[in-house]
């Protein structure tokens, strides 16, 4: 499996991860006591935060490398005017 596909499966998990946190939250009746929900909470920002730094990582810098890989944005409509 190359880089790419690995970091892909990874990003896939961890978003479907923060979807059953969400999930699981969501489920909870009146019930619980506050520390659950600030336990779900911690641990679903921690992940969520992987998450952002991840996508910052493998963002793009160049608006021209944006245009490449996003296809047509507002730079290069502006570009054909």
């Amino acid at each position: 499996m190359s880089l790419k596909k690995r970091k892909e499966t990874i990003m896939i998990a961890e978003l479907t991860f923060i979807d059953e946190l969400k999930d699981i939250k969501n489920s909870l009746g009146v019930g619980t006591d506050n520390a659950t929900f600030k336990l779900i909470d911690t641990i679903q920002r921690k992940w969520e935060k992987q998450v952002d730094d991840f996508e910052k990582a493998v963002a793009p810098q160049d608006p021209v490398e944006m245009v490449e890989v996003m296809g047509i944005t507002g730079l290069e409509q502006n570009e054909n005017k």
